[in-house]
């Protein structure tokens, strides 16, 4: 199905509700407009990229998401986290499958954007020479996350961010060169911010084994046993990962 064709279909599956209300219904119409008018603006901060590719059918997935999750948060940037889930459990995303995984950085990198600004401290890290690795972890930067994909979210991003008009053959076309060069276990990705430029890359594999040991807090004799095996290299990962406000100090 192409895109046109998934969006008219969308456009079909609208969600209503037909129960009685003992509210006024004109004030009860004005409150449900402004909800889905804030949730709609609040998906779309969080969601950009999932907003450009549905275009006009975003709203209506934002209607359908809200009917199934209400907001309990007062603050409107904490609500929409299921979305990705909910993305791709809609039988009518079968065509756009790598949506719930866009929405997922989409996200990620919204959470990183809003996580509170940490300096690094660099006399922690004295400790690394002065107490066995048994003892010791790295404190991880707030909103640092990280996420394996089977498809290329980042060109997918990039594409939608910096194409105003969509063009199939083009996008296909970028699709194919980006598998190519995946092999079987996907890509991994990582989020974080660098003072207060938020930045989304890929990394290896092992780094990815080692991010997981890190957001455990794992202690680091254990954390590098685990990637002992791989081509990860403490030390050339460290100075970078200082430098890129990665890691925020040794505990």
């Amino acid at each position: 199905m192409s895109l046109i064709n998934f969006q008219q279909t969308l456009l079909a599956d609208i969600f209503n509700t037909s129960a009685q209300s003992s509210y006024d219904e004109k004030g009860l119409a004005i409150y449900q407009n402004n909800l889905h008018a804030n949730a709609l603006r609040a998906l779309g901060i969080t969601y950009p990229t999932v907003k450009i590719v549905l275009e006009d059918n975003f709203a209506v997935a934002s209607a359908k998401y809200l009917a199934q999750h209400y907001k309990t948060n007062a603050d409107w940037g904490e609500w929409g986290e299921k979305l990705p889930d909910f993305l791709s459990q809609q039988a009518l995303l079968e065509s756009l499958p790598y949506l719930a995984d866009v929405a997922q950085l989409d996200l990620m990198i919204h959470r990183c954007a809003r996580a509170k600004d940490e300096l690094v401290d660099l006399q922690s890290l004295g400790k690394l020479e002065q107490k066995d690795a048994s003892e010791l972890f790295f404190k991880l930067n707030s909103g640092f996350a990280i996420y394996r994909s089977s498809y290329p979210v980042l060109e997918i991003k990039d594409y939608f961010a910096n194409n105003v008009t969509f063009e199939q053959q083009a996008f296909e076309q970028l699709l194919r060169a980006a598998f190519e060069k995946m092999d079987e276990d996907g890509l991994f990705i990582a989020v974080y911010r660098a003072e207060y430029d938020v930045r989304s890359v890929y990394i290896s594999k092992a780094e990815y084994q080692w991010y997981i040991s890190l957001l455990n807090n794992t202690d680091l004799a254990t954390a590098m046993d685990r990637v002992s095996h791989t081509d990860f290299n403490l030390s050339a990962w460290l100075p970078r990962a200082v430098q890129e406000h990665v890691i925020i100090g040794v505990g």
